[in-house]
């Protein structure tokens, strides 16, 4: 590790390790992913960076999820959501809500699910950031679609895609697994010529729109 041992700022060596860490997570190492964020942790808690200490929690839940722990990742998940709390960022909010609503979802829990990704939605479009509003549609899609709710679903999709697109940030191996099986299942019930579709509908449609549609059809 030459090149984070010579970065100064305790900061600075911490947004190291999780650049490992994340690195490491889309190879599918997630052992590797998994030491670099605990490392990660540790300087955290020593420098007293409280503000990253949630996103490397949800980070960890996000490895025992593909090391196949899923009651060890519901643990660490509502860590990060409980710290997330005091740290007032609207972005670090959102991953972990992400992450713990993910965890919510692959336990079919898809009530707890959709209210999590939801207000990882809303945290998001405090950011601005197209990658973490992208990653809330996409589990509202996936809440959508545990409904039998297929055409929203996949208007869901089309915009998750169309924002991840505008960032040029794929889909990490944890969310390809999940969400494969699950766009297949769309398209098979509406068929590929209403899949594509609602999909194009999803990416022309604005953001605000897309929003509303998520606030009764999906949490009802």
């Amino acid at each position: 590790m030459p090149v984070l041992q010579e970065l100064g700022e305790p900061q600075d060596q911490i947004l190291g390790h999780l650049t490992v860490a994340y690195g490491a997570t889309g190879l599918s190492r997630p052992r590797r992913a998994q030491s670099a964020r605990e490392t990660g942790l540790k300087m955290a808690e020593s420098a007293g960076r409280d503000w990253i200490i949630p996103h490397i929690f949800a980070g960890l839940a996000r490895v025992e999820v593909s090391l196949g722990n899923l009651e060890k990742a519901v643990q660490v998940a509502e860590t990060a959501r409980a710290r997330q709390t005091a740290t007032g960022d609207p972005s670090v909010a959102s991953f972990a809500l992400v992450t713990s609503a993910t965890i919510r979802l692959l336990r079919h829990e898809t009530d707890l699910a959709a209210d999590q990704f939801a207000e990882g939605l809303r945290f998001a479009n405090l950011t601005e950031n197209p990658n973490l509003t992208a990653s809330s549609m996409e589990g509202l899609f996936a809440v959508a679609v545990q409904r039998g709710q297929f055409d929203l679903a996949a208007r869901l999709w089309g915009t998750a895609q169309r924002l991840r697109e505008t960032v040029s940030v794929p889909l990490m191996p944890m969310e390809e697994t999940i969400y494969t099986p699950l766009v297949a299942k769309a398209r098979a019930t509406l068929g590929d010529t209403g899949f594509t579709a609602a999909v194009e509908e999803g990416r022309a449609m604005p953001l605000t729109r897309v929003v509303e549609l998520t606030r009764s059809p999906v949490q009802a």
